[in-house]
């Protein structure tokens, strides 16, 4: 399709909860990082126990540290910065071999690497990697660029996480944020001692001219970067008057206020926690668990009544029995998006019948990739411009305003959905509409698992977009900061690669169920009891 609704290519959610506002009187870290989800799970659970240090959490299988967990003294998680920190230049190259292009009018030799590519039962293939002072040569439909990305030539961020996992306060956790480069991440802090934190780390380019939102001349230095925001000026938080730190992707501020990017997801997610945060002040374990797994829409609160309006203010509309029953669901909804609710499937096939009917016949046909405009512009557009001439749809002769469109949106999505899942309104549930899918690394269409009748939606806290949907919590983590800590945590899939394990899936329907393992935490395997252990490896040195 020429036209791309808001990404969902980046997600997830974190926040930090003061002791002064939880049961407990000590603070709560959560983390539920939204990524592509398959099997085996990008996740591996591991606790580590050695002289130096103890610390728990989730690794990349063979990563040698915990990326999100917690230690003895702190806890720590972490939620995709989405900084804009890729730059296209338009290279001046001498000829189409590519040898060398044009740099403040010199002449610069292109560097190449050649690598062979071994294929099974076929002859080896030689491909040449070529790059520019910015980084590699890129080429998409026929035009050549080179890419810029702040994660080429940095590998400070091993050495961060290795910091975080030692880190036993909060100028430990500042310094090893100092080291982290790539990718930018939102990442909340809590410790023993009852301090909340979150900063924003990673390297932000500094650009000489622009912004990096175009493709640009790179025949001179004229948009190169010319260094890093410096770390003191990233934005932070320590200890806040309010009680509470979240991040759910939404656009990092502070004072300075570097710029860090322009294409930021909606904020339903962000207000949907911040707002539960504010207004409650006896905060326990199950009420975190509550907010980590929510499916009430914002989205939905905010539109629905703009509907039911439309059809009220125009009571000659042509209304039939089965748009009456159609608009009784959606005022007896109550906006939650759970797969055994009607609602959540008429209101998400009129979102998209409406942004089509709204922007569609505003823009040319052509090659060209739109990127419509965001739920925010969509909402103002609704609420305070009903007569806006987007509205009017520029094939027809008459000028429609806000209502028309929503009353033909509403009737388009019903007769879709009467195509699709049948006449029967009692068969449009959100389970049979919506569902997730777990797919297999390799695609091996026996080892994966669904689809399945799943809650949540694309503007929801527990986030599911898309009809068929393998993006979600990768790992759900809540830390108690109590002495000794407690933790819960769970994810779709097994401590097992192996799909003939028991372990290739053993958390799977604990994690579709929305509930959660407690995380153990002993000093030494001798506080475990047998029943729990299943396996010992010894690991010994070996003799010369």
């Amino acid at each position: 399709s020429m036209f791309k609704a808001e990404s969902y290519g980046f997600g997830s959610n974190n926040w930090v909860v003061s002791g002064d506002k939880t049961v407990s009187g000590h603070p709560i870290l959560a983390n539920d990082p939204h990524l592509g989800l398959h099997l085996p799970s990008l996740w591996y659970e591991a606790h580590l126990v050695c002289r130096q240090f103890k610390v728990y959490g989730v690794t990349i299988p063979g990563a040698p540290y915990v990326v999100i967990g917690f230690n003895e003294n702190i806890a720590w998680g972490m939620t995709n910065g989405g900084w804009d920190v890729t730059d296209l230049y338009r290279e001046t190259f001498d000829s189409d071999e590519h040898n060398s292009y044009l740099f403040n009018e010199k002449w610069q030799p292109v560097k190449k690497i050649k690598q062979t590519i071994n294929i099974k039962g076929e002859k080896d293939t030689t491909i040449v990697l070529e790059y520019t002072h910015r980084g590699p040569v890129i080429s998409r439909m026929g035009k050549t660029f080179s890419l810029q990305w702040t994660g080429y030539n940095t590998n400070f961020s091993g050495i961060s996480l290795y910091q975080l996992n030692h880190a036993k306060n909060y100028h430990d956790y500042q310094q090893a944020l100092k080291k982290y480069h790539s990718p930018a991440q939102n990442i909340v802090y809590a410790d023993t001692k009852g301090n909340i934190s979150i900063t924003s780390a990673g390297l932000n380019p500094i650009r000489r001219n622009g912004c990096g939102r175009i493709l640009v001349d790179g025949s001179t230095d004229q948009y190169d970067w010319i260094g890093a925001t410096p770390f003191n000026a990233l934005p932070r938080s320590f200890n806040p008057s309010q009680g509470y730190l979240a991040s759910a992707n939404q656009q990092p501020h502070n004072s300075i206020n570097p710029y860090f990017g322009w294409n930021w997801p909606s904020d339903y997610r962000a207000r949907r926690i911040n707002e539960f945060l504010k207004i409650n002040d006896r905060i326990s374990i199950s009420d975190i668990k509550q907010l980590q797994t929510d499916v009430y829409s914002l989205r939905a609160e905010f539109f629905v009544p703009f509907i039911l309006n439309a059809f009220e203010q125009k009571k000659s509309h042509r209304s039939d029995k089965k748009t009456d029953s159609v608009l009784t669901c959606l005022r007896q909804w109550k906006y939650q998006m759970q797969k055994d609710q009607i609602g959540p499937a008429i209101f998400t096939e009129f979102m998209k019948r409406y942004r089509k009917n709204i922007w569609l016949d505003s823009f040319p046909e052509s090659n060209v990739r739109y990127i419509l405009p965001s739920n925010y512009i969509l909402e103002r557009l609704t609420k305070f411009n009903p007569d806006a001439i987007w509205f009017d749809d520029l094939t027809t002769k008459k000028v429609e305003h806000r209502d028309d469109i929503i009353r033909k949106s509403l009737i388009e999505a019903i007769e879709n959905l009467e195509n699709e899942l049948g006449s029967s309104i009692e068969k449009w549930t959100w389970g049979c509409y919506h569902q997730t899918r777990i797919p297999h690394l390799l695609r091996l269409k026996p080892l994966s698992v669904g689809p399945f009748p799943s809650d949540g939606g694309a503007a929801t806290v527990n986030v599911s977009p898309g009809r068929t949907s393998s993006f979600g919590p990768s790992w759900r983590m809540i830390v108690s900061l109590e002495n000794p800590i407690r933790a819960w945590g769970v994810y779709p899939g097994g401590q097992s690669g192996n799909p003939a394990s028991k372990h290739y899936l053993d958390f799977l329907e604990h994690w579709k169920n929305s509930e959660y393992f407690e995380l153990l935490f002993p000093e030494s395997i001798s506080e475990l009891p047998d029943s729990l252990i299943e396996s010992r490896i010894h690991f010994s040195a070996k003799e010369k």
